[in-house]
């Protein structure tokens, strides 16, 4: 599998769009995902995963560019998702909730090793807090 299948595929799972059964296809045993302050590994995907699910339904995703050399492929994406669950400390506001964010996966041996991601959590903590309406 290239690359760009690889972290597309890995991103499926990641919003929950494909069973989390198949990371050991896509990631390294020793996976390391990035992100300010977090390091997680492949059961803290699985977890975030089924965060994301209790409390986003219609999740989607568009890949809007991408990058890629020997052995590093970048993705800049949206993330839309309608937030009728809780999450983390907010509660459900029934609003379509959309996200930028850029991520970087390093593979090895055909698998994706290592991700480091940046997203607007800003503004995606904003819509999160907005009253209803």
């Amino acid at each position: 599998m290239e690359g760009r299948d690889l972290l597309y595929k890995y991103l499926q799972v990641k919003f929950d769009l494909l069973d989390n059964k198949i990371l050991s296809e896509l990631l390294t045993k020793d996976y390391k995902e990035h992100q300010p302050s977090v390091i997680r590994g492949v059961e803290e995907v699985k977890e975030f995963a089924f965060k994301l699910k209790n409390a986003f339904q219609s999740q989607r995703f568009e890949v809007l560019d991408e990058i890629q050399d020997a052995d590093k492929i970048v993705f800049r994406y949206i993330w839309y998702g309608i937030h009728t669950g809780k999450f983390y400390e907010w509660q459900p506001t029934n609003k379509e909730i959309t996200t930028h964010g850029i991520i970087i996966a390093q593979i090895k041996s055909s698998k994706i090793a290592e991700t480091w991601e940046e997203w607007d959590f800003a503004g995606f903590a904003r819509q999160m807090s907005a009253d209803k309406k």
